[in-house]
């Protein structure tokens, strides 16, 4: 099986020692490139398999050729309409501790694509509390965007 260029190592091993096939059309199909969502189930439980095995969701948009993190993120979590009942109770908002931590870890330089990784919620949500743009009172400091740009350390 050849892989795209660009995913991680960690990745590219992962996916070839499992299981999981990547249909060739699912990575060409220009019909998954999403500005909206048109991603069917067969994809959805590639991407949550991919994801269960530990492909990160910007390795799993690049083997897919799938350019929102967002949707990634909302398959990943059964936010989707594919079958996932407990979709329902995921958390839709960054919660108070999850924003400092994220904050956190942006001072200490990791990057805004590993916490949305980490997290789940996309790089603008992230960014959005990263930088304090957030209801979020605490006494973490936020993190500028120049800094963010930088890598902060």
């Amino acid at each position: 099986m050849t892989l795209p260029d660009g995913i991680s190592d960690e990745s590219r091993i992962a996916i070839k020692q499992s299981a999981i096939r990547l249909p060739k059309e699912v990575r060409n199909d220009s019909k998954f490139r999403d500005p909206y969502d048109k991603i069917d189930s067969e994809v959805c439980n590639i991407i949550r398999s991919l994801s269960s095995i530990g492909v990160t969701q910007r390795d799993i948009g690049i083997c897919l050729d799938i350019s929102s993190s967002a949707t990634i993120s909302r398959h990943v979590n059964g936010r989707c309409n594919h079958g996932v009942e407990e979709s329902k109770e995921l958390p839709q908002e960054v919660t108070y501790t999850e924003c400092g931590w994220m904050r956190r870890k942006a001072q200490n330089g990791v990057p805004l694509g590993v916490l949305s990784d980490m997290y789940s919620y996309t790089t603008i949500m992230i960014e959005k509390h990263v930088i304090g743009n957030c209801d979020h009172n605490h006494d973490c400091s936020t993190v500028s965007r120049s800094d963010i740009e930088r890598g902060v350390k």
